[in-house]
Protein backbone atom coordinates (compact mmCIF):
# COMPACT_ATOMS: atom_id res chain seq x y z
CA UNK A 1 0.00 0.00 0.00
CA UNK A 2 1.44 3.50 -0.98
CA UNK A 3 0.48 6.39 1.11
CA UNK A 4 0.90 10.39 0.25
CA UNK A 5 1.68 12.19 3.10
CA UNK A 6 2.83 15.55 2.79
CA UNK A 7 6.70 15.88 4.34
CA UNK A 8 5.33 18.98 6.85
CA UNK A 9 2.83 16.23 8.52
CA UNK A 10 5.61 13.21 8.49
CA UNK A 11 7.99 16.17 10.68
CA UNK A 12 5.46 17.14 13.10
CA UNK A 13 4.53 13.58 13.57
CA UNK A 14 8.40 12.50 13.99
CA UNK A 15 8.61 15.35 16.75
CA UNK A 16 6.28 13.96 18.66
CA UNK A 17 7.35 10.58 18.99
CA UNK A 18 9.99 9.83 22.11
CA UNK A 19 12.43 7.66 20.75
CA UNK A 20 13.05 10.40 17.99
CA UNK A 21 13.07 13.11 20.74
CA UNK A 22 16.34 11.16 22.51
CA UNK A 23 18.49 10.18 19.51
CA UNK A 24 17.72 13.34 17.49
CA UNK A 25 21.19 15.57 16.32
CA UNK A 26 21.40 18.77 18.41
CA UNK A 27 21.01 21.83 16.17
CA UNK A 28 24.13 22.72 14.38
CA UNK A 29 23.73 27.12 13.91
CA UNK A 30 22.39 28.38 17.02
CA UNK A 31 22.91 31.69 17.53
CA UNK A 32 24.73 34.12 19.85
CA UNK A 33 25.08 37.50 20.52
CA UNK A 34 27.62 39.13 19.17
CA UNK A 35 29.93 41.69 20.81
CA UNK A 36 32.32 42.49 18.92
CA UNK A 37 30.64 44.49 17.13
CA UNK A 38 30.11 47.20 19.27
CA UNK A 39 32.08 50.05 18.35
CA UNK A 40 31.03 53.02 20.45
CA UNK A 41 31.84 52.85 24.67
CA UNK A 42 28.32 53.27 26.93
CA UNK A 43 26.62 51.98 23.41
CA UNK A 44 25.74 48.60 25.30
CA UNK A 45 25.21 47.72 28.94
CA UNK A 46 24.30 44.64 30.57
CA UNK A 47 23.05 44.27 33.79
CA UNK A 48 21.42 41.56 36.19
CA UNK A 49 19.43 41.32 39.70
CA UNK A 50 22.76 41.46 41.73
CA UNK A 51 22.75 45.30 39.59
CA UNK A 52 26.24 44.91 38.15
CA UNK A 53 26.40 47.20 35.14
CA UNK A 54 28.59 46.18 32.23
CA UNK A 55 30.00 47.80 29.24
CA UNK A 56 30.40 45.74 26.73
CA UNK A 57 33.12 47.77 24.53
CA UNK A 58 35.51 48.74 26.90
CA UNK A 59 34.93 45.98 29.91
CA UNK A 60 34.15 48.74 32.39
CA UNK A 61 31.65 47.65 35.62
CA UNK A 62 30.37 49.37 38.40
CA UNK A 63 28.04 47.54 41.23
CA UNK A 64 25.20 48.84 43.70
CA UNK A 65 24.06 46.12 46.61
CA UNK A 66 20.44 45.30 46.76
CA UNK A 67 18.43 44.92 49.90
CA UNK A 68 15.32 44.13 48.50
CA UNK A 69 14.05 43.23 44.43
CA UNK A 70 11.88 46.41 44.15
CA UNK A 71 11.91 48.44 41.35
CA UNK A 72 12.29 51.78 42.81
CA UNK A 73 15.55 50.23 44.79
CA UNK A 74 16.75 49.10 41.44
CA UNK A 75 15.67 52.45 39.69
CA UNK A 76 17.76 53.90 42.65
CA UNK A 77 20.87 51.84 42.19
CA UNK A 78 20.80 53.24 38.06
CA UNK A 79 20.42 56.59 39.39
CA UNK A 80 23.28 56.67 41.77
CA UNK A 81 25.59 54.69 39.52
CA UNK A 82 24.49 56.54 36.25
CA UNK A 83 24.36 60.16 37.84
CA UNK A 84 27.69 59.63 39.85
CA UNK A 85 30.07 62.62 38.58
CA UNK A 86 32.97 60.26 39.31
CA UNK A 87 31.64 57.39 37.37
CA UNK A 88 32.87 56.16 33.49
CA UNK A 89 29.57 54.69 32.91
CA UNK A 90 26.74 56.79 31.41
CA UNK A 91 23.37 56.12 30.19
CA UNK A 92 23.86 53.66 27.24
CA UNK A 93 21.32 53.31 23.87
CA UNK A 94 20.88 49.45 24.59
CA UNK A 95 20.56 48.13 28.08
CA UNK A 96 20.21 44.01 28.43
CA UNK A 97 18.48 42.67 31.61
CA UNK A 98 16.75 39.58 32.23
CA UNK A 99 13.12 39.63 31.94
CA UNK A 100 12.79 39.84 35.92
CA UNK A 101 9.75 42.05 37.38
CA UNK A 102 12.57 44.00 39.45
CA UNK A 103 13.34 45.90 35.71
CA UNK A 104 9.58 47.19 35.66
CA UNK A 105 7.92 49.82 36.43
CA UNK A 106 9.71 52.55 38.27
CA UNK A 107 13.20 51.25 36.01
CA UNK A 108 11.08 51.75 33.18
CA UNK A 109 9.92 55.28 33.92
CA UNK A 110 13.58 56.11 34.80
CA UNK A 111 14.84 54.85 31.74
CA UNK A 112 12.09 56.68 29.67
CA UNK A 113 12.50 59.87 31.36
CA UNK A 114 16.65 60.08 30.87
CA UNK A 115 15.72 59.44 27.24
CA UNK A 116 13.35 62.16 27.15
CA UNK A 117 15.43 64.57 28.74
CA UNK A 118 18.38 63.75 26.24
CA UNK A 119 15.96 64.54 23.51
CA UNK A 120 14.72 67.57 24.67
CA UNK A 121 18.37 68.79 25.88
CA UNK A 122 19.06 68.08 21.52
CA UNK A 123 15.57 69.63 20.26
CA UNK A 124 16.12 72.76 22.06
CA UNK A 125 19.12 73.51 21.92
CA UNK A 126 19.21 72.80 18.09
CA UNK A 127 16.22 75.41 17.93
CA UNK A 128 17.84 77.91 20.57
CA UNK A 129 20.65 78.29 17.67
CA UNK A 130 17.99 78.97 15.08
CA UNK A 131 16.49 81.96 17.27
CA UNK A 132 19.95 83.15 17.60
CA UNK A 133 21.00 83.40 13.89
CA UNK A 134 17.74 84.83 13.22
CA UNK A 135 16.74 88.61 13.37
CA UNK A 136 15.66 89.91 16.74
CA UNK A 137 11.71 89.83 16.85
CA UNK A 138 11.11 87.57 14.04
CA UNK A 139 11.13 84.09 16.40
CA UNK A 140 7.85 85.91 18.49
CA UNK A 141 6.01 86.86 15.35
CA UNK A 142 6.47 83.19 14.26
CA UNK A 143 5.47 81.78 17.29
CA UNK A 144 2.36 84.06 17.43
CA UNK A 145 1.38 83.46 13.21
CA UNK A 146 1.87 79.63 14.39
CA UNK A 147 -0.46 80.24 17.73
CA UNK A 148 -3.19 81.84 15.67
CA UNK A 149 -3.10 79.11 12.88
CA UNK A 150 -3.43 76.66 15.65
CA UNK A 151 -6.49 77.96 17.57
CA UNK A 152 -8.04 79.34 14.30
CA UNK A 153 -8.31 83.36 14.85
CA UNK A 154 -5.80 84.43 12.03
CA UNK A 155 -4.96 87.84 10.59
Amino acid sequence: ARYNFPLATIKKWLESQKMHQIYRSSPKNTPYASYSRISKPNCVHQCDLIEILYDEDNRYKDFVFLISKSSSEVANAFRNIYENPNNYLIYPRLLQCDEGREFMGSVTLLIVDCYAGLFTLRVFKNQYVIEFLLPTGKCCREYERFARRIVGTGR
